[in-house]
């Protein structure tokens, strides 16, 4: 790694309020799947309670953790040259472009940074946004000082991820600085793989995609059904947030696999001239 680039601070920002996994498991549809012999994923995961940032914003949770890091630093916000936000969950607005960087500069006075985003990583964010922050340190004599900034706000109703783990939220910070001597990077590196989609048939391939799509057009169809106004379904009082909370899940994944579809049939008609 050229220019002995180092982590000079780093900190992270957890909201007050807790939840704990019972209550997740009560508000979120419990697992009924068998995870392993002899293993119960709500006792046996090692995560007692999670935060949650209920009235907080994934930019605050950025801006806290930032703040919280500079003061730990004692460096001067216009030392800051580069700031990148690499949250994986960007909960403020559901769209690509979004992004917390802009109003992490603003509130911590780094008016000469450069502020842009990587958040097409996800749990590989922070890796991807280190390599980028190093090569552009390395490559630009500009850049000094580089702020890397996340706030992560999990949508609500969905911090359970069986039966990988359960996800809180919290907001963290990294600051990377040149001519290091101590917790110097001596290198970043971040492969991804994927098997080939172009090894198979594209019939094959549709098929495939169709078929991942099947069960969400039936959890779907089976949603229409209870809240056919024709149909009405009594549903227990205590269940009505869980119910709501089903609904909206299956509605953004039907979303996304509709979205797929769309582009592999725009990608078939191109390719036919």
């Amino acid at each position: 790694m050229n220019a002995n680039i180092g982590i000079l601070e780093a900190n992270y920002y957890l909201p007050q309020t807790k939840k704990t996994l019972s209550q997740v498991f009560e508000d979120e549809e419990k697992p009924t799947e068998a995870f392993a012999a002899g293993v119960d994923f709500e006792k046996d995961i090692g995560i007692e309670a999670l935060h949650v940032a209920k009235n907080e914003r994934a930019a605050d949770l950025c801006i806290n953790a930032a703040k919280l890091t500079m003061a730990k630093s004692g460096i001067d916000p216009q030392e800051i040259d580069l700031i990148i936000d690499f949250t994986s969950i960007p909960e403020d607005y559901v769209a690509p472009t979004w992004s917390a960087a802009g109003q992490v500069q603003k509130e911590i006075g780094a008016t000469r940074a450069f502020a842009t985003a990587i958040n097409t990583g996800g749990c590989a964010s922070y890796q991807t946004t280190l390599k980028v922050a190093c090569s552009l340190m390395s490559a630009n004599d500009r850049y000094n000082t580089a702020l890397l900034i996340a706030g992560d706000k999990t949508p609500e109703f969905n911090h359970n991820y069986f039966p990988i783990t359960v996800v809180s939220d919290g907001g963290s910070a990294v600051i990377l600085k040149k001519n290091m001597t101590k917790r110097r990077i001596l290198g970043v590196e971040v492969a991804t793989l994927v098997h080939s989609r172009h090894s198979q048939p594209r019939s094959q391939r549709h098929r495939r995609q169709v078929s991942t799509l099947a069960p969400c057009l039936r959890r779907h169809t089976k949603v229409q059904q209870r809240t056919d106004p024709g149909k009405p379904v009594h549903v227990p009082q205590g269940n009505a947030q869980r119910a709501k909370a089903g609904r909206q899940k299956d509605a953004g994944r039907l979303l996304l696999h509709l979205s797929y579809l769309f582009r592999l049939g725009l990608e078939s008609f191109l390719r036919s001239f």
